[in-house]
């Protein structure tokens, strides 16, 4: 991370603050959404593992896979 600096310049500072939430919308957030599926799905995977028949463990399947197509196809639109 690096350390907060100080701009005299407004167009300077301006530049940095788009540089900024360039790389929080494109990089922070899509990873964050990818970490939170990854935790989400998993937790969704061992529940449907212990507590779920065969047949119904299959049924899982379709939605975890949706939900990570959507992650990566809005990650790749940015």
């Amino acid at each position: 991370m690096k350390k907060a600096e100080l701009f005299m310049d407004a167009k300077e500072s301006y530049k940095n603050k788009l540089e900024r939430v360039y790389r929080l919308n494109v990089f922070t957030i899509p990873l964050l959404r990818l970490l939170g599926f990854t935790i989400l799905a998993t937790a969704i995977t061992i529940h449907a593992h212990l507590f779920s028949e065969p047949a119904d463990r299959f049924n899982t399947a379709l939605p975890l896979t949706v939900a990570l197509l959507y992650c990566l196809v809005s990650w790749g639109i940015l």
